[in-house]
């Protein structure tokens, strides 16, 4: 299991609009499918790409060679521009104990929020939280951890959206935090 996090080259943009958007997410569900990878969060930001995901073989790095290296050659042909698209390498922490990879899964679901690019994770089409709630399918096939948080699935998925709702509500708290020591 592998927290991964891919950086736009000098934080620059991966992604200009929608239509870049859903060919990064369409890559990377074809990458998973092809390097039999279970995707098990993701958010697409406007910079960078985060992912939790299950390799079954060790082959993390060249999946995601392909996944990267296709879609910069693909954004660069349709962007007429050329050279590096992405700050490589990537980077890739394994999560070795449960506790790790609900904080990482956690941390990946509340991204957009904690951006200030959206209120609740719900609103973020390009990113798994939807899929991980049923709320709606996402654009990549996710497998959510919800075995960690309860056996039941509808359960497990209650409680994931409660986790979520508290990361929400400490990211609100911190910015009148920060509001009030600025006054």
């Amino acid at each position: 299991m592998h927290h991964v996090v891919a950086q736009g080259n000098n934080r620059q943009a991966i992604v200009t609009d929608d239509c870049d958007r859903a060919a990064l997410l369409r890559s990377l569900s074809d990458t998973a499918s092809r390097f039999r990878w279970s995707c098990h969060a993701y958010c697409l930001m406007t910079t960078h790409l985060h992912l939790v995901v299950e390799t079954r073989d060790p082959n993390l790095g060249h999946g995601m060679g392909r996944l990267l290296g296709g879609y910069a050659r693909w954004f660069n042909r349709r962007h007429g521009r050329v050279g590096h698209l992405f700050m490589t390498p990537f980077f890739s922490r394994v999560l070795q104990t449960d506790e790790h990879v609900l904080a990482a899964t956690l941390y990946v679901l509340v991204n957009p929020v904690r951006a200030r690019l959206c209120r609740h994770p719900s609103e973020w089409m390009w990113g798994s939280y939807g899929d991980a709630v049923e709320l709606r399918p996402t654009l990549v096939p996710t497998t959510p951890l919800l075995g960690l948080l309860a056996p039941n699935p509808q359960v497990a998925r209650a409680r994931l959206g409660e986790l979520v709702d508290e990361q929400v509500a400490r990211i609100a708290n911190e910015g009148r935090e920060v509001g009030k020591a600025g006054r």
